[in-house]
């Protein structure tokens, strides 16, 4: 397709559910290319080319997707004298309510130049991501006649070359706190920290976390911040104001405005009162005599914050027993303060450990002790400790994380394990306060991690092997599809074609899939981005990178499909001997013949 028309002041580029490794961006003589090979489709602009692109003509779903483009028009426009960034929103608001959206600007460990020029300290973020530590990052600040008063964010190789350089413009290092940050690697935070004149008050020694300090005179007074539609007050959730003591459950509300999480968390104290509480220091506030489980969601005002309405809702939907609680699934938690468990029977190879609830997005450890593996938080302290396993005994794909507890926010980092390994759930069944106008909240994505290890006779989760076959033992009835999949039954009348499709965490179960006469066809898919497993007596192909995208043919194993059960589009090399997908296909008992 060729697009002679596009006008990059009014016009967006939309792009869905697509990962950036599956997109391929050029600018040639024609304009600007954006492709699919695995698909053989592309989009032309024509005569346009990356300079005359802004953030603001791109719409993309993916994370990954809107780095990758962020990076290209940044790196362009830095290269043709134009050294305005134009961030992207990181809570995904565009919202007219009076909450302004706070944007983030990522930096990696091949990020181009970029210089922000309209960073705004209240709300906005740089995100230092994963694989930049200490040693590869130097924070200053600098001051001269060309740009004014600076802070530069300097990314180094491994021989201290320069990678690339990010300007803040107007922003000097005392301007800035943590809130300003989202930091991958524990050691890099600690160098920021520093560079910006404030304190991490390390761990106690004790095993409870910071002391809680109740208290009814700092020097600040709380407040309120308007009325509620009952009548009641809106009391401002402030970790440096002084206790709330005349809350009433009935009316009042909590009003934590558009803090952001990495400033502001929810906690519960050893009493079971909810906390306002600083992910960073002992500082926090503490309505007084309110128990957090007798509060409901009428209770929270408006959470400007995306990533804060999900930790709280998190938090509050644990404490109100809303959401699931599997048997065979450890949830770990962040805000209780005095809770610490011993898990002595844990299985890594058939068991999970969820973070469903986590109410954080800092200073999450993991480590090997002479008790076991243990895993625990700040500022609470709390922490689970599983007995006889260290952190090498687990599979990636049993540990469960939401969309951007790991996409946006690196929680994966102290498992030494790649975000892509790791399993994503659903947090749209939690609990969620309400969000600004126009604002949305992520958390419907899913991802099927790597079970490479995993006890396939067990109820391992996920969408494989969670998702059983109904009881057929005498084999007279017809397949039975499987749960939370879309049905599509094939007859024996007639030859049948099952593909697979690009849509986001789409789940189709194949039944009645007759291999005398029916095919699958893989269309333009590439064989690098299908993934065959075989469960519980059925055969799933997933479409990486696509939310969970799984086609599963019920009832079949490799070992049933010959080549005539397979095509491809003809110029496609899906198929060919030497392909990933064969080779997977051959291991589970497929005869290439």
């Amino acid at each position: 397709i060729v697009d002679s028309n596009f006008n990059p002041e009014t016009d967006t580029i939309f792009f869905d559910w697509i990962s950036a490794d599956a997109v391929d961006i050029t600018e040639n003589t024609q304009g600007i290319t954006i492709s699919l090979p695995a698909n053989n489709q592309s989009l032309t602009l024509s005569e346009i080319g990356l300079s005359d692109l802004k953030l603001s003509n791109i719409n993309a779903l993916d994370t990954s997707t809107q780095n990758k483009l962020a990076n290209l028009i940044t790196s362009e426009t830095t290269s043709s004298g134009d050294m305005s960034n134009d961030h992207y929103h990181d809570d995904h608001n565009q919202n007219d309510d009076g909450y302004v959206a706070g944007t983030m600007t990522s930096i990696t460990l091949t990020s181009s130049d970029q210089i922000i020029t309209s960073f705004e300290v209240a709300t906005d973020m740089v995100h230092i991501e994963g694989g930049i530590t200490a040693d590869l990052l130097q924070i200053f600040q600098e001051s001269g006649d060309a740009l004014g008063l600076t802070t530069r964010i300097v990314i180094l190789d491994s021989v201290g070359n320069t990678v690339s350089t990010t300007i803040i413009k107007d922003v000097g290092l005392s301007d800035l706190t943590l809130a300003n940050f989202s930091i991958a690697e524990q050691s890099a935070q600690n160098e920021i920290a520093t560079a910006i004149g404030q304190t991490i008050t390390g761990a106690p020694t004790n095993v409870d976390g910071y002391d809680i300090i109740y208290d009814s005179n700092d020097g600040i007074p709380s407040v309120t911040t308007g009325t509620t539609p009952e009548g009641g007050a809106k009391y401002r959730g402030d970790i440096n104001a002084d206790d709330v003591f005349d809350f009433n459950i009935s009316r009042d509300q909590i009003d934590v405005g558009e803090t952001s999480v990495h400033n502001l968390i929810i906690t519960k104290t050893a009493n079971g009162e909810i906390a306002i509480d600083s992910p960073w220091t002992n500082a926090m506030q503490i309505f007084q005599g309110v128990k957090i489980a007798d509060l409901t969601m009428d209770n929270f005002a408006t959470v400007g914050n995306e990533h804060l309405r999900q930790d709280l809702g998190g938090v509050m939907s644990w404490e109100l027993g809303v959401g699931p609680r599997d048997s065979n699934t450890v949830y770990v938690r962040s805000h209780e303060y005095g809770v610490h468990e011993v898990i002595d029977s844990f299985d890594p190879s058939a068991m999970k450990i969820s973070f469903l609830y986590f109410g954080t997005r800092e200073r999450l450890t993991v480590e090997d002790t002479d008790a076991g593996l243990k895993i625990w938080s700040m500022p609470s302290g709390q922490s689970i400790t599983f007995t006889d396993i260290t952190k090498s005994d687990l599979i990636p794909g049993l540990i469960e994380f939401h969309h951007d507890q790991i996409i946006e926010d690196n929680l994966e980092t102290p498992f030494g394990i790649s975000a892509s390994d790791l399993t994503l759930v659903d947090r749209t069944v939690l609990l969620t306060p309400e969000a600004p106008l126009g604002s949305t909240t992520d958390g419907f994505q899913t991802h099927l991690g790597n079970l490479t290890g995993a006890n396939e006779n067990t109820d391992v989760p996920i969408n494989i092997s969670s998702s059983t076959l109904n009881d057929d033992s005498d084999g007279s009835d017809a397949p039975t599809s499987l749960t939370g999949f879309n049905t599509v039954n094939f007859t024996n009348s007639q030859s049948d074609s099952a593909s697979l499709t690009w849509e986001w965490a789409n789940k189709t179960a194949i039944t009645g899939f007759n291999t005398e006469t029916d095919f699958f066809d893989f269309g333009n898919m590439s064989a690098d981005t299908v993934n065959v497993e075989e469960a519980d007596g059925n055969l799933y192909f997933e479409v990486l990178g696509m939310g969970g995208n799984i086609t599963a043919l019920v009832g079949v194993q490799a070992e049933d499909l010959s080549s005539e059960n397979l095509t491809a589009a003809e110029w496609n090399d899906v198929l060919d001997a030497d392909s990933i997908l064969i080779e997977s296909l051959v291991s589970l008992g497929y005869d290439f013949g």
